[in-house]
C-alpha cells in the first residue's frame, strides 16, 4: 500500500511540475474486512519518517462527490427506484444573500438532460444529487449519515449534496463498507489480541458490526455504485477480473481527490491531497489521480483475499434496464445495466426511446 501510494503520488507530481505548492502532495490509503472491520492496510502519507500527521484518521477532509451515494441511498431507503428519472438542467435556489440565488452547475459546466439516478451518479452529475436531496429531505439524508458513523457530513443546505461537510477517510470507507456488507457498519480495529506472560488475551475484544440500514437498502445502493464503474466515472477499474464498485470525489479547484470502493471482499479508500488545502493540480480528479492507485492496492490485496460473490437479499429482484430511460431495455437500447430493484418497484414499461 505504501509503495502504491508513493508511487501514485510521484506520477501526478511528475504531471505537475509548473504547479507552485507550498505543501508536498500527499496521499493516504485504508482497506477495511467487510465483515469484521479488521484494518488490512493502512498508509497515512507518503512518508511516515518525514511527516507522522495520519490522513487516515487524522485529517477532515471534504467529500466531494463521494458524498453523493449517501443521498441516493436515502432516496432507496423511501422506496425511490435507481430507475428514478431525474432532469440535469439549470436550477437555482435562494442564496445566502437578497437578491443573490444559488445556481449551483455540474463540474464540465455543461447540462445533459433526463436520466435515470443509477446514470447519474455514475456520471457523477451534481444538479440530478442536489435535486433528489432536496425531494428526501434534509433530515433523511442526516440521518442517513449518522446511522453510518459521519457526524460531520452535512454541510449548509442543499449544498451538502456536493460534498462539502467533511470526514475523515477512515469515516468514509466504513461508511461504504456498510452498503457492501448488507447494512451492517463494520467498525474498524487494528489489534486483535495481546497475550500476557500467562499466555491470556489481556486485550478487549474488537467492536462488533453494527445494523445501520436496511439490507435492501445497501444492496441496491452498492448495485447502482457498480455503475458507476460499468459507464461512469470509475470506469477504469474494470480492468479487475472480479466485480467492484465505489465512487470517485473531487473537490473545488482540485483540492482533493479520492475514490471510495469494495469488492465483495473489502472496502478500501484512497485519497489524494495537500496538507494546506492547495490545489493538486489541473484535471487531477478523483478518476484521474485516486482511481489507478486504487485499483493497484485492490488488485495485490484481492490476489491473496479472493473475493466471494454476493448474494442478494431474497426480496431483490434483477431486470436488464435502460439506464438512460429508466424503462426495460430493448435490443436496440445502447447502454443498459441489469439494475436491483424492490418487486414493488421494479420498472414494467419498455423503452421506447430507442
Amino acid at each position: 500500500t505504501e509503495k502504491a501510494v508513493k508511487a501514485g503520488i510521484i506520477e501526478i507530481e511528475e504531471r505537475n511540475t509548473r504547479v507552485a505548492a507550498k505543501a508536498p502532495l500527499e496521499g493516504a490509503a485504508v482497506m477495511l474486512d467487510l465483515k469484521t472491520g479488521a484494518v488490512l492496510a493502512h498508509t497515512g502519507g507518503r512518508d511516515w519518517f518525514r511527516n507522522q500527521f495520519d490522513r487516515v484518521k487524522q485529517a477532515k477532509r471534504q467529500m466531494g462527490s463521494t458524498f453523493k451515494p449517501f443521498v441516493y441511498a436515502s432516496a432507496i431507503e423511501q422506496g425511490i427506484p435507481q430507475s428514478k428519472i431525474i432532469v440535469d438542467a439549470p436550477i437555482s435556489f435562494p442564496g445566502a444573500s437578497v437578491g443573490e440565488p444559488w445556481k449551483p452547475q455540474n463540474y464540465d459546466r455543461e447540462f445533459k438532460g433526463s436520466m435515470s439516478m443509477r446514470k447519474a451518479l455514475a456520471l457523477s452529475r451534481n444538479i440530478p444529487a442536489i435535486k433528489m436531496l432536496n425531494e428526501v429531505g434534509l433530515p433523511a439524508v442526516t440521518s442517513m449519515t449518522k446511522r453510518l458513523g459521519l457526524d460531520e457530513a452535512m454541510g449548509e443546505g442543499l449544498a451538502s449534496a456536493l460534498g462539502v461537510g467533511s470526514a475523515t477517510l477512515e469515516q468514509m470507507t466504513a461508511a461504504y463498507a456498510t452498503f457492501a456488507a448488507d447494512g451492517v457498519r463494520p467498525q474498524p480495529y487494528r489489534i486483535r489480541a495481546v497475550f500476557g506472560p500467562d499466555g491470556k488475551n489481556i486485550w478487549p475484544d474488537p467492536p462488533m458490526p453494527r445494523r445501520a440500514i436496511d439490507p435492501r437498502t445497501a444492496f441496491i445502493t452498492s448495485d447502482i455504485l457498480s455503475g458507476v464503474v460499468e459507464n461512469g466515472t470509475g470506469r477504469k477499474a474494470l480492468s479487475l477480473p472480479y466485480p467492484v464498485a465505489g465512487k470517485t470525489g473531487t473537490t473545488d479547484d482540485q483540492r482533493d481527490a479520492a475514490f471510495i470502493g469494495f469488492s465483495s471482499q473489502a472496502a478500501l479508500g484512497v485519497w489524494i491531497g495537500r496538507d494546506d488545502n492547495t490545489p493538486i493540480g489541473i484535471g487531477e480528479t478523483g478518476t484521474r489521480a485516486a482511481l489507478p492507485i486504487w485499483i493497484e492496492i485492490m488488485d495485490a490485496a484481492m490476489q491473496k483475499y479472493q473475493p466471494p460473490q454476493r448474494v442478494a437479499p431474497s426480496d431483490v429482484e434483477f431486470v436488464q434496464m435502460d439506464i438512460a430511460t429508466g424503462q426495460l431495455a430493448n435490443p436496440r437500447c445502447p447502454e443498459t445495466a441489469i439494475a436491483a430493484f424492490t418487486p414493488e418497484n421494479k420498472p414494467t414499461a419498455k423503452c421506447r426511446a430507442h
